[in-house]
This record gives C-alpha cells, structure tokens and sequence, in this order.
C-alpha cells in the first residue's frame, strides 16, 4: 500500500498545504486503485473526467478529502450544472444565512451517486467541538461565503451549524470540507483582529483575515481521520528542527528606535544571553547603523528603508534594494525581510523574489502556524514565509 496523498484537480495550493506537512504525495496521472494512495484530495477545480476515476476509488475502499463543490462534480451526470456554479458571493451567501435554506439531501452515504444541491453561508469562523476528527483545530477563522451540504455533520460554525460532512461511499470513507483549502493558500486579505488573553485589555493585530495556519490544522485533521479509517499509519517529517518539540524565537522591529533604546535592548539580550533578530527599518536608523554591526551572536534583517507599504512592485523593491544597499555598505549581510506593519501583499513577495531574500515574516499573510512558500503568480515563492 502506498502511503502518499494523491492530488486530482493540480491545484499548486494542495503541493503548498502537504509540503509544509511533510506528506509525501505526487498528482494523480492515471486511473488510481484503491491501494495507489492512502488518500486523494480534490478542490474546486476538479473536472467531470477527474470525478468519474474518484468514484470507482471510493466505491472500491479509498479515501478522499474534497471540497463541497468537488463532491458535486462527483454527482455528475445527475446535475451537469454544477459545474458551471460559482463560489456563492457574500450578499447571497448572507441572505442564504439569513433565510436558513437547504437545498435536497444528497446520498452521502450511499454508493450510487445522488444528484447534489448545496447551500451558500457566509462563514465567520468554525471549531472542531467535542468529537470527531476536529477536536483540536481550536477556532479557525474563515470569514468567507461557503458551500454545505445538508447533510453536513461536523465543523460548526458561528451560526452554531455543522459546514462539513464526515462520512463513507461505498466502501470508501470521505471528508467533505465547505471551501477549497487550496484556494484558501492564495488570499493576502487581512483586517485588524483581537486575540483571546486573561487580561482585560485584549491583545490585536492586523493579520491575515482567513487563518491559513487552521485550515492547515483542518487538512492535517481531515488526513489523520482518513489515514486511520483506512487502518494505515500517518507518516510525515517533523515539524521541527530535530526532536524538537517546538520553536522559540525572539524578533525586534526597530521602528523608528532611537539609538539609545536600540542599545539598550542590545544590553539586555547580552545579559540575557538571547539572541535576537532585528528587523531594521534602515532610514530610520542610518545613522547608528555600526550598533548593529557590533552586536554578537545576533542577526540583522530588513524591515523596509522607508517604513511603509507600497502598492507596486517596482515601489517595493526599489525601497528594499535601497535598505539592502545602506546595510551591506555598513558590512551587514541581511538574508530575511519582514514588511512593514506585516503587511504581505503578492506585490511584495515577487519583490522579495527579485531581491534574492532567503525568508520573510509578515502576519497579514499566515500566523500561528508553520513555514512555507507563498503562491505568486509566478509560481512558489522561493522565499520562506515563517509566521509569528
């Protein structure tokens, strides 16, 4: 049996997802059996080709992890009108909210495929609850419209509903989600959120509007669950270095720091015996610049030259070049970049790109959750994104 994930529609957002995972998997090329992958997963680019060779899979003991959209396809030739539907936009996703409909009952359990109807929600959030296999995803924001089934029985949302579907077909088991967690890997939309803390004042932040790190979480879950219905082990690479069993690290955004604040923050990791990375905001500091160039054990990184976000490419990296220029004129090095105000913009990741930075770090992209490679329109990013 092969113990590597499958995926059907090519999707680069799938190749981003099981790589920061660590699971091996390659795309689907012909017709699978259903000891060719553990697991096969489909999002909404999924073809009526495509679905035909995933319904034998199922039928004949597979395992499948797809949006909901995707598992309309499935139902073909009942509704070839499916395909043609659209994501449901937010003002018909709200009024769908609003009027409670559910479209017909889809036989999710059966091994002959039923016509499919689904309804559009406008989802805030979702939370694993007390059983299942998403018990331990925590809150994870969406903020998106969805797509559900009727018969949808795990993942509620802030409406308190159930938005995905646990289940089996044939003699095969299924995970239906209510979005494409690959598409999810291309938004840079963020908005200003507060985080849950025992003070009173609760800490916010402006970070990226859906959660990538829990839908991360939700696919790792969705595997796990399916991995093991299949009675297979779940095999990836650690998430960290070694055994490890987590990752600290202790960053500074100069912003604006006067040369004595920068000191003395310098003494005190000294004291400390913590090494930091400085996130330089250069125009700011070009004038102290040899305090970081003394520092030991420590390193310097770009935090912009003007301090401020930009819309073009061309804006982003003539001002990147321009700290890069000042830094390596003071014999500084920097190989990692973190934008200002974490404001991560698929602008500034080709810009990124052009530079040669090794990694980033902006919030508005991911948080809470593990490295990887951004999606541009060139492709993967070769830069490393590594959220706070």
């Amino acid at each position: 049996m092969n113990l590597a994930v499958g995926i059907a529609d090519a999707h680069p957002g799938w190749e981003l997802l099981l790589k920061q995972e660590g699971v091996p998997y390659s795309l689907v090329a012909d017709l699978p059996r259903a000891d060719t992958y553990a697991v096969i997963v489909a999002g909404n680019r999924l073809d009526y080709r495509q679905s035909k060779f995933l319904n034998t899979f199922l039928e004949d003991g597979g395992a499948l992890l797809c949006s909901t959209r995707a598992f309309a396809c499935l139902s073909l030739p009942a509704s070839p009108e499916l395909l043609a539907l659209s994501p449901t936009s937010l003002d018909e996703s709200r009024r769908a909210s609003r009027s409670g409909q559910r479209g017909e009952q889809a036989g999710g359990r059966q091994a002959s495929f039923q016509r499919c109807r689904y309804t559009g929600d406008f989802v805030e959030y979702v939370v694993g609850g007390d059983e299942g296999p998403f018990r331990s995803i925590g809150v994870v924001d969406i903020s998106r419209g969805c797509q559900i089934l009727p018969q949808a029985n795990a993942l509620r949302t802030n409406h308190g509903t159930p938005s995905a579907y646990v289940g089996s077909i044939g003699r095969g088991s299924i995970v239906v989600l209510p979005f494409d967690p690959a598409e999810t890997m291309l938004y840079d939309d963020s908005l200003t959120k507060s985080f849950y803390s025992k003070e009173k004042r609760l800490p916010f932040e402006r970070v990226a509007t859906l959660h990538k790190g829990g839908v991360a979480r939700i696919v790792r879950s969705a595997l796990q669950y399916l991995f093991a219905q299949r009675g297979l082990p779940y095999c990836h690479s650690w998430y960290y270095p070694g055994s490890e069993p987590t990752l600290f690290l202790f960053r500074v955004d100069t912003d604006h720091g006067t040369e004595e604040r920068i000191r003395q923050l310098a003494s005190l990791a000294q004291r400390r015996q913590i090494p930091f990375t400085w996130f330089v905001d250069v125009q700011s500091q070009q004038f102290h610049l040899n305090v970081f160039k003394e520092l030991q054990g420590h390193e310097v990184a770009v935090h912009g030259y003007e301090h401020r976000v930009f819309s073009r490419k061309q804006e982003f990296e003539r001002d990147l070049r321009t700290a890069l220029s000042e830094l390596e004129r003071s014999g500084l090095h920097p190989e990692g970049v973190a934008a200002p105000y974490g404001a991560w913009t698929h602008s500034l990741g080709e810009a990124m790109q052009s530079c040669r930075f090794q990694y980033s770090s902006e919030f508005s992209y991911d948080y809470d959750s593990l490295p990887g490679y951004p999606l541009l329109s060139i492709g993967a990013s070769d830069v490393l994104q590594i959220p706070i």
